[in-house]
Order: C-alpha cells, then sequence, then structure tokens
C-alpha cells in the first residue's frame, strides 16, 4: 500500500528546529495509536491500514512522522457537517405513505 501524503511543512528559519522535527513521548505515540483506533471504528480504515499505520506511529521519532500517519484523516470526533446526521431522515418524515403491519 502507498505511504500516506505527508502535507507541506514550513521550513523553520535556519538554526532553529521546527515543531515537525520535535521529538515524540511513548504518550504521543499511543495518543495516535488510539485515534487509529476510533477511526477503524467509525469505518475511515481498514484493518490493514490500521495496522500499517500503528507501525509507523510506534516507530515515529518526531511530530513531523505522526502528522504523516494522520494527515488525510480528520481529528478524532471531528463531524462533517454537510453528511447526514443519524436520525436525520426520519425527524422531516410525517410517517404518510409508509407501510402499517
Amino acid at each position: 500500500m502507498a505511504d500516506p501524503p505527508v502535507p507541506p511543512s514550513p521550513s523553520p528559519p535556519p538554526g532553529e528546529p521546527g515543531p515537525l522535527t520535535e521529538r515524540v513521548a511513548d504518550a504521543d505515540r499511543n495518543r495516535a495509536v488510539t485515534q487509529l483506533r476510533e477511526h477503524v471504528v467509525e469505518g475511515r480504515l481498514t484493518l490493514d491500514e490500521f495496522s500499517e499505520r500503528v507501525g509507523a506511529a510506534l516507530e515515529a521519532r518526531t511530530r513531523g512522522d505522526l502528522v504523516a500517519v494522520m494527515a488525510d484523516l480528520p481529528q478524532a470526533g471531528q463531524v462533517d457537517e454537510r453528511l447526514p446526521q443519524p436520525g436525520a431522515a426520519s425527524r422531516g418524515s410525517s410517517g404518510a405513505g409508509m407501510w402499517r403491519s
């Protein structure tokens, strides 16, 4: 499978490390794995994709490595307002024309 896209990052001033070169801790890696699990539950990732990304997240050394793992996924819990929400179809229907048993 192809590597996830890496978003372009602004280059820091010469001699200064950028935020994407900052080293990450085990807690950061664990948070990324938890977010990936949520994306599997929501149906955005297959188990194969999850497995690949978890491996990359656990091997991540810098913030940029973790950003690359999560690049094409929305933040956990973020809802796209263009998508219908659960129960939205039933709110507007009056029940007319529905079969009754």
